[in-house]
């Protein structure tokens, strides 16, 4: 159950007040699966990239998450603003 005016994470003492909690939701973590979907590209894909560092990624437990403002800003530092990637 969520609490109405704020929520504490025992886990590190974090302390969110409940509009915080949507903008938490607003930006929720990407699976592999739901990445690739959106990237248009083989989970196979994301996999290697993650394997090779090459994306920004967050470990929750034993699975490979990203955060949506990590990947817009991967994407947008690997063009050059006319939709032609950088080499």
């Amino acid at each position: 159950m969520l609490c109405r005016m704020s929520c504490v994470n025992s886990r590190n003492g974090i302390l969110a007040a409940a509009g915080h909690l949507t903008q938490l939701f607003d930006n929720q973590l990407l699976s592999i699966d739901r990445l690739a979907e959106y990237l248009d590209v083989p989970t196979a894909t994301i996999r290697d990239w993650c394997y090779k560092r090459q994306i920004p990624f967050v470990k929750v437990g034993r699975h490979v998450r990203f955060q949506p403002s990590d990947v817009q800003r991967w994407l947008s530092e690997r063009s050059h603003g006319n939709g032609h990637p950088k080499d």
